[in-house]
């Protein structure tokens, strides 16, 4: 049987439990506004986790993975060599480098270019990248001794010819002309003829540029049907004419008219002392332009009569020609005349200074060499340069 003293306590630690339970189970107040009581917070115990074992994973099927194949080096090399494939269009075999290459544009417009002192046909033809054929060409009445500052020059942005109708023709006709395929002309960006066919006439008055075409070959010099020789009535001996008469440019200001020649020495010296040769000798510029400072001393090249000094409407300026037995020399846009007509003069003789009269883009001797029916002769055969 439990004592009394025991029973008391028991009853007491009850009652104390009973109140701790009450008070945990009540929410917590307070008296102040605007305050949210804070909710109670409830423990929930469970039982210690059993240790379940991990799913069983599944792997993925095997496969074989896919090969991309390779080409050798060597197929490669092989490919890229072939040509264009003519019958379907398509391009054989395959690139080595696979990127593009840009290319440098090209000009596609016509340019009329203002002749500037100083300029050369040479340097015109190089800064453009056109043959000297493609300026006679495209300029009427442009010859290789007419430049001169303020001429103005049609350049085209290729090699070629302009042809100007002057009576009607068919286009197949004008290529023919020109020698090329009718559809060069036709298919050509400069031209607006792309709805035309071989047979369809131009009219009078158009200008049409032909690529790649070929002009005639008529001469490139400036010169009227003058008389220009040497005429030996004796025999010709080592130094020359012992005999005979020279005339150039009858009718010409500056012609001495026919003058009789009694010798000379075959030109063999330059000209002028300080030049820079800055048009040699071609088939279409038959003399040297030997540039010097304005005013230089000029000399004749060999010894012989001077048969013209003055002034020349062929384009040269003041020139003077000496003939010296079997061929003559010619000296052009000279700023002055130091002879007369018939004067026999010396090898290294002055004879004038350098200059740019005529038609000349700056201070320069043209000098030809020309034999006795006036046709011109390479000067480098006779004057070492």
């Amino acid at each position: 049987m439990m004592k009394p003293i025991q029973l008391v306590i028991l009853l007491t630690a009850l009652g104390i439990s009973l109140a701790a339970g009450v008070l945990i189970s009540m929410p917590d107040q307070q008296s102040d506004a605007g305050v949210v009581e804070r909710p109670t917070a409830t423990i929930t115990l469970t039982e210690t986790p059993t240790n379940t074992p991990p799913p069983t994973i599944t792997p993925l099927p095997t496969t074989t993975p896919t090969v991309i194949p390779t080409v050798d080096p060597a197929f490669i090399a092989t490919s890229a060599a072939q040509p264009l494939d003519s019958t379907s269009g398509a391009v054989v075999g395959v690139s080595e480098n696979p990127f593009t290459i840009n290319r440098e544009g090209q000009r596609t417009e016509l340019i009329e270019y203002v002749v500037q002192s100083g300029d050369t046909v040479d340097a015109i033809t190089a800064r453009y990248g056109v043959s000297l054929e493609t300026l006679v060409w495209s300029n009427r009445r442009f010859f290789v001794n007419a430049l001169r500052p303020g001429f103005v020059m049609t350049i085209l942005p290729v090699d070629g010819a302009i042809h100007r109708v002057d009576t009607a023709m068919t286009i197949a006709e004008i290529a023919t002309q020109y020698k090329v395929d009718p559809y060069a002309i036709i298919d050509s960006d400069f031209n607006d003829l792309k709805d035309s066919t071989p047979d369809n006439i131009l009219p009078i008055g158009l200008e049409v540029i032909v690529p790649g075409g070929h002009g005639n070959k008529e001469p490139l010099y400036y010169e009227p049907p003058q008389s220009v020789y040497i005429e030996a009535s004796g025999p010709f001996g080592e130094t020359g004419i012992y005999q005979g008469s020279a005339v150039f440019g009858e009718g010409q200001p500056g012609s001495c008219g026919k003058q009789d020649v009694y010798g000379g020495t075959i030109p063999s010296i330059p000209p002028t002392g300080g030049y820079v040769l800055t048009n040699d000798f071609t088939s279409d510029h038959q003399g040297v332009d030997l540039a010097d400072t304005l005013g230089a001393k000029v000399v004749a090249s060999g010894g012989g009569t001077v048969i013209f000094a003055g002034w020349s409407t062929w384009g040269y300026g003041y020139a003077i020609v000496i003939a010296h037995g079997p061929v003559m020399s010619l000296y052009a846009h000279l700023s002055d005349v130091g002879v007369w007509c018939g004067q026999q003069v010396e090898t290294g003789q002055y004879i004038g200074n350098v200059g740019s009269t005529g038609w000349s883009s700056g201070p320069h001797v043209h000098f030809e060499i020309r034999d006795s029916t006036g046709t011109r002769l390479n000067p480098h055969s006779y004057v070492g340069f």
